[in-house]
């Protein structure tokens, strides 16, 4: 049985950063060889970073891309090495280089051209040629697909799957979705088994504006099984053995695909193997490797609303609620990476957090300290006449739980001498929602000055129930340079923190915060639902209208209160220009508050 030992550069590219992604791969090679790697393998756009937009349309920036793959070139004497770049010819690719000898053996053009959602690839590449290729590495016979290729089985992988191919290599950088993984395990072992070849899915990892790339690099046999993975949301270059039958015997005991051998004949690519191939007499077994299976559990919520609950307000849920597939241990690991990365990309030496005492500013803090440490963090308290004590309590707690600082700042002065200077204009004390938003305008703006004078990122605390429905102050509460959590919903924001408590083994979020009625505290006696409908019933709705894209009277039908549903669905559509001037934040979900949703402002639909 013949052995390709595979090495997997899971690593975290930064957009733009093309020296420094250079040196990654430098460094990444030394660790493949160290393993003993005979070929290794680095995500989609491994040089320009992804997704690149419109640095592609520079011709400079093309060719800097062009000459770090030179660079790479020089760097494969005694290793083979498939990497993404961007391709310049008649057009401009998105393509991996098959490289080795230090020579680039072969060019891949991406012939699937994602163009929905965060993607669009239509608007700077053209797809590639059909006419499909294949590596004949030494005895292996591999083909290299890019990302969205993989997912049809009608692209590329139609011809590799008939033509005999030993190993597909699938380089990618696909953002992450809550459940995506999950779906990704099901269509790759679906490929490699329908085609009977092994298939190495390498990805990127790390955040770039508001997407996440986890990671979670799989190989799989010919059979469909899972051999090995690389970790969730971390850097890693490790390396595989795969163990590949005959073809003739492959051919007699497994025809699958072989109908179509004669008409699917591939241009072969002949390249000489550079490094001995592995050869023990003992690795004669396709599951050599542990397989690290990431088990991943839907969350349904079932039973009734507790203010009295152990695990808090909105921990458990009428069984009506169902807000699709979530698990909070692989949305928070996700929200921290794509904070931490926004932060340090950008250049933040520290960030700072206006600290409520309320359950969003707790998680938005942290999620800050976890991402960057304590010592890079301020929380800003800012209270009011309205302010309740208990949380003011409640926020100086979660601060000595964190160890971070926390700096109480009274505004009730300047918010009456902003009342008194509208009501000598006015004639009239404004009152309503005027002084309820003038409380957090000059919160936002005191934030913003002390951002200016200390070089401190401000990190917004609104969710996605918010978002969704307006219930947000514009150069207020959304005045910041980065949404934490804008693409959770309320609910699931009582599902993080309580899942951050239970890694840290006590209540490191006081319970005191998650059991309280949400509060905005901008009058007398405020709670949230008396002007929203209750979160339990808020969010299944909108995860229908907004998520599942049901019309209202889709929604209506299957039980929800007529009257709520329309008052829900205008206020989403009333919103979409406070949205439009929210900063960006951790995409979390496949209908985001960005590029997955993209409503006119003005719009007389309804």
């Amino acid at each position: 049985m013949r052995v390709l030992r595979l090495g997997m550069a899971q690593l975290n590219f930064e957009v733009g950063a093309i020296d420094a992604n250079l040196s990654k791969i430098e460094r990444a090679l030394a660790e493949a060889k160290r393993l003993n790697s005979e070929l290794v393998i680095f995500p989609e756009l491994s040089l320009t970073g992804y997704p690149p937009e419109d640095l592609v349309l520079k011709p400079r920036f093309v060719q800097a891309n062009l000459d770090a793959l030179a660079a790479v070139t020089a760097m494969t004497k005694d290793i083979a090495v498939v990497v993404g770049f961007v391709d310049r010819s008649d057009d401009l690719y998105n393509a991996a280089a098959f490289i080795s000898d230090a020579k680039i053996q072969g060019v891949f053009h991406k012939q699937i051209l994602p163009n929905y959602g965060v993607f669009d690839e239509l608007r700077y590449f053209r797809p590639g040629r059909k006419e499909p290729e294949v590596i004949l590495y030494g005895d292996v016979r591999i083909g290299v697909t890019i990302c969205e290729d993989i997912w049809s089985p009608y692209g590329p992988m139609a011809a590799y799957s008939s033509g005999q191919v030993d190993v597909v290599v699938n380089i990618n950088a696909s953002p992450f979705a809550q459940g995506k993984q999950l779906q990704r395990e099901k269509m790759l072992s679906t490929r490699a088994a329908d085609g009977s070849l092994s298939i190495a899915y390498v990805n990127m990892v790390g955040g770039q504006d508001e997407l996440v790339f986890d990671g979670s690099s799989v190989v799989y046999n010919h059979f469909g099984e899972l051999i090995g993975s690389c970790g969730r949301f971390s850097e890693e270059v490790t390396s595989f053995d795969l163990f590949l039958p005959e073809r003739f015997r492959k051919r007699l005991v497994d025809p699958r695909g072989n109908y179509r051998f004669e008409q699917c004949r591939l241009n072969e690519i002949r390249v000489r193997r550079t490094v001995s191939p592995v050869s023990d007499p003992h690795l004669d077994s396709y599951h050599l490797y542990d397989q690290k299976r990431h088990v991943i559990r839907p969350l349904i919520y079932h039973g009734q609303v507790s203010q009295d609950s152990e695990r808090g307000y909105l921990a458990s849920l009428p069984s009506k609620v169902d807000l699709g597939y979530f698990d909070a241990s692989e949305s928070y690991p996700a929200i921290v990476l794509g904070t931490r990365d926004y932060v340090e990309k950008n250049g933040f030496e520290s960030v700072m957090v206006g600290l409520s005492g309320g359950v969003d500013s707790a998680l938005v803090l942290t999620v800050a300290v976890d991402a960057l440490g304590a010592s890079r963090v301020k929380a800003i308290g800012m209270p009011t006449r309205y302010s309740s004590t208990a949380s003011v309590s409640d926020a100086v707690e979660i601060c000595k739980n964190l160890g971070t600082d926390f700096e109480l700042v009274s505004i009730d002065d300047v918010f009456q001498s902003y009342l008194d200077l509208l009501a000598s204009h006015l004639g009239e004390s404004p009152g309503g929602i005027t002084e309820e938003n003038l409380q957090s305008r000059v919160r936002g703006t005191l934030l913003m000055a002390l951002s200016n004078y200390q070089g401190a990122l401000v990190l917004t605390t609104g969710n996605k129930s918010e978002l969704a429905t307006g219930y947000s102050t514009l150069y207020g509460d959304t005045a910041g340079g980065f949404a934490v959590i804008k693409d959770v919903p309320k609910t699931h924001v009582y599902e993080l923190c309580n899942y951050r408590n239970q890694l840290a083994g006590y209540d490191l979020i006081p319970k005191s915060i998650l059991n309280k009625p949400p509060s905005a505290e901008l009058r007398p006696n405020q709670r949230d639902d008396d002007t929203l409908p209750s979160y339990d019933i808020l969010d299944p709705i909108l995860f229908r209208l907004i998520d599942l894209d049901m019309a209202r009277s889709e929604v209506i039908e299957l039980g929800y209160d007529p009257e709520t549903v329309e008052k829900v669905a205008s206020l989403i559509d009333r919103s979409e220009y406070k949205r439009r001037q929210a900063p960006p934040g951790v995409r979390l979900t496949n209908k985001g508050f960005g590029k997955d949703r993209r409503f006119p402002i003005t719009n007389g639909f309804r």
